[in-house]
């Protein structure tokens, strides 16, 4: 039978497409907003020799093309020695090259445009060489807007709603309409679901070709951003360099070829139905389709599927950190798929809604639409809140970075939402106690489907202004929204009660107080008070000094330096005559309004129990949508129970995993056992002069006697050490690098051998 065939070229297809999902799904990086993490020399730094270079790290790949460092003297005039510079191993740094400075202070102005979304992000900061810092000379620049264009949220809503109309209308017609059109061996029934697919064929053709020539704006736009011009001074090489020279460019290449292939794909599903329905008897059913029920319009519906994946991995929640990543893609495609269903089916709805048939049989055709629909519309629902709340985890994390405007943004996409289902509760209700609808009941269920769709296409309008903010979390550790003014920790050892303040416990200058005291009255045991305050992630920003005993049972240090944001530690050690020294630790999160440290993320765990928890809701919802509320009398429901049970599972064994197990769950990074010291040193460099030596040279610049023979040629490695945690080093080193002549030493060297030849390393770069 040709129907049963159609259902095969469905299947086919539907396997086509989830092996093109998979494809892309798991290879392509991810990353946006590239904020400033570490630089060298540091933010405020007093430095006593000037540095010969600028070294930025970000927290996210950056595109080179679009990206530089800028070094200024106080009166303004370049001192950077060449252009800016990348390393191809590590995409989130670049550095610059400077003249030979005299003292003064300097000003770093740098830019950079994310590899992915496209967002542009700039800033400055500064540092002094042999005198004090001089805030007063730091060059101004315009702060960042919060959004870098006006038109960017305006042309992603309407990306958004032409494919959302595109794919979420094709997906209704093949599950929803198709069934119904055939639930009845009755022509005129037939007849009103081919004149509606008629008619939202144009209008998915109308959406899609919306998208396409948004896609060039978008494109404009983006080129207008990334070469700091306005958008009429745009020329067409321009354009073809940020397609060519970007990964954003890339991906953009990849969406705009994805909507071309779908808009054909349609328009030749319904020329082939056109033709079809010419030569073929009207009264024969089984030899007439709709257009999703062709194996091009099934292609159609792959290559916005497509379509979608790729603005999944363009997000906000694609630029999450990289152990959480996967998680927030998969949640923000599942969010993805659950509102086009939903918008597109409301979409397809109006337009049958304005059938020009407006005999009685036309009407029943269309309750039964929307009756198909309901069960189809709760569970898109259930998923599109479900996955807003997981989204939210990973982009909000917080209750205080609801204060941002990401989050006010979110509020107000949170207040549509909720006007949106209440219509949607209406208009089911409305569908549910009209049996045999009249026009009158037809046209007020008209009206209301027509504002439900504009209420969706507003909804869909706070998504495009989330995704040209900054995400909330990222926004709220910028600017210290969350974190308290002061680090404090307080505890009672052998009588003494120690309370020690750090104020305000940010990057800048601190103040460090510890107060002593004995039931209340003064401690006077205390011989010597140190302290230090460590940061967590590097060998630098550590400070270990005494004290001031600046009144009975009061100790003070002033002008502890914090210069670079991220996890620290204060430790606190009282020297004691009455007893053995008392110590008293804790650990506190320092924020800048220059660096990005990354600290207000989730954690992997919390990140996978939410997962699991979509994913588990998402099974019950699609059990009760399709077995309880659908009750469908003429399909088997095994099926639909078997399917429920597997993915009910699956969320649930990622809950129980996440609190038992761990799989998935990375350990703590590995850092290296061995301190810097005299004796590491000199284990490394025996190491490097039998192993390394031969390439890189005695001086680590690449000049020894084969590595004149390679191609390319081993790296400088007093630019390229300070670049890379030790991880990072162990890692090239025990390895090696993919497309350079660097080979593993992992079969050659012990780990610990690895490790002294980092230590060793470190010292000949500087």
């Amino acid at each position: 039978m040709i129907w049963r065939k159609r259902k095969i070229h469905k299947i086919v297809a539907a396997f086509a497409l989830l092996v093109c999902f998979a494809t892309l799904f798991l290879n392509q990086p991810a990353s946006a907003h590239a904020n400033l993490l570490e630089a060298s020399p540091k933010p405020s730094e007093q430095l006593d020799t000037p540095p010969e270079r600028v070294i930025i790290w970000f927290t996210e790949p950056i595109e080179p093309a679009f990206s530089n460092i800028l070094v200024l003297n106080s009166g303004g005039a370049d001192v950077t020695a060449g252009e800016s510079e990348f390393d191809p191993t590590e995409p989130t740094v670049m550095w610059v090259p400077l003249v030979p400075l005299e003292s003064g202070t300097f000003t770093v102005v740098w830019k950079n445009v994310s590899s992915v979304d496209g967002h542009k992000a700039t800033g400055s900061f500064i540092f002094a060489v042999g005198e004090p810092v001089g805030v007063e000379t730091q060059i101004d620049l315009v702060e960042q807007p919060i959004i870098q264009s006006p038109i960017d949220p305006i042309v992603r809503w309407i990306i958004y709603v032409g494919i959302a109309v595109f794919a979420g209308g094709l997906l209704f017609e093949t599950m929803i309409a198709s069934r119904v059109a055939r639930a009845e061996d009755e022509h005129q029934s037939f007849a009103f679901a081919q004149q509606t697919s008629n008619r939202f064929t144009t209008v998915a053709l109308a959406a899609i070709a919306v998208v396409v020539v948004t896609q060039i704006a978008q494109l404009i736009l983006q080129s207008s951003i990334a070469f700091d011009l306005p958008i009429y001074a745009i020329y067409p090489n321009q354009l073809v360099d940020v397609v060519s020279g970007s990964d954003w460019g890339r991906y953009w290449s990849w969406r705009f070829t994805a909507a071309i292939l779908a808009a054909l794909a349609l328009l030749v599903a319904s020329r082939l139905i056109r033709d079809a329905r010419r030569s073929s008897d009207p009264d024969y059913l089984e030899e007439a389709s709709l257009v999703t029920e062709t194996p091009v319009g099934i292609a159609a519906i792959a290559f916005s599927g497509i379509y979608l994946l790729l603005i999944a991995l363009t997000s906000h929640n694609a630029a999450t950190p990289g152990d959480i990543r996967w998680f927030a893609i998969a949640t923000d495609l599942i969010h993805i798929i659950a509102a086009t269903i939903w918008v597109g089916g409301i979409a397809y709805l109006l337009v049958a809604a304005t059938s020009r048939s407006a005999d009685q049989s036309s009407r029943t055709a269309f309750l039964q639409l929307a009756t198909r629909f309901a069960p189809l519309a709760i569970f898109a629902t259930t998923i599109l809140v479900t996955s807003g709340i997981v989204s939210s985890l990973m982009q909000v994390t917080i209750p205080e970075a609801l204060n941002t405007p990401y989050g006010r943004v979110l509020g107000a996409k949170v207040l549509l939402l909720v006007i949106l289902i209440a219509l949607a509760i209406r208009n089911n209700r409305s569908v549910a106690r009209s049996t045999n609808p009249d026009a009158t009941v037809a046209n007020s269920l008209r009206r209301y489907i027509s504002i439900e769709l504009a209420v969706a296409f507003a909804v869909l309008l706070a998504t495009a202004g989330l995704a040209s903010l900054e995400p909330a979390r990222l926004y709220a550790e910028r600017t210290g929204i969350g974190v308290a003014d002061h680090v404090a920790v307080k505890e009672t050892i052998s009588g003494a009660t120690i309370h020690a303040k750090l104020d305000p416990g940010n990057t800048g200058t601190n103040n460090l107080t510890v107060d002593i005291t004995d039931d209340g009255a003064p401690f006077l045991s205390a011989t010597e008070v140190r302290a230090r305050v460590k940061y967590l992630d590097d060998n630098f920003g550590e400070y270990f000094a005494p004290l001031e005993n600046t009144s009975p049972g009061r100790w003070r240090l002033d002008d502890i330096t914090i210069g670079v944001g991220g996890a620290y530690q204060l430790d606190v050690t009282i020297v004691r005559s009455d007893s053995f020294d008392s110590h008293i630790s804790t650990r506190f999160s320092a924020t800048s309004a220059t660096i990005a440290s990354d600290l207000i993320r989730p954690t992997v765990k919390s990140a996978m129990i939410a997962f699991g928890i979509l994913i588990a809701v998402a099974g019950l919802t699609y059990l009760i949508a399709t077995v309880i509320i659908a009750k469908p009398v003429t399909l088997n429901i095994h099926p639909h129970y078997g399917i429920s049970v597997v993915v009910i599972t699956i969320g649930i064994f990622a809950i129980l995993n996440a609190f038992t197990t761990g799989i998935g769950i990375p350990d703590e990074a590995k850092g290296n056992p061995f301190p810097l010291n005299q004796e590491s040193v000199q284990l490394g460099q025996e190491t490097y002069t039998t192993t390394c030596a031969t390439c890189h040279g005695d001086t680590g610049k690449g000049e020894g006697p084969a590595g004149l023979l390679l191609n390319p040629l081993p790296a400088d490695l007093a630019i390229h050490v300070p670049l890379h945690t030790d991880n990072e080093l162990y890692d090239f080193i025990a390895n090696g690098i993919e497309g350079t002549p660097m080979i593993a030493q992992r079969d050659n060297l012990t780990p610990d051998q690895i490790w002294h030849l980092v230590n060793y390393i470190r010292t000949i770069a500087e």
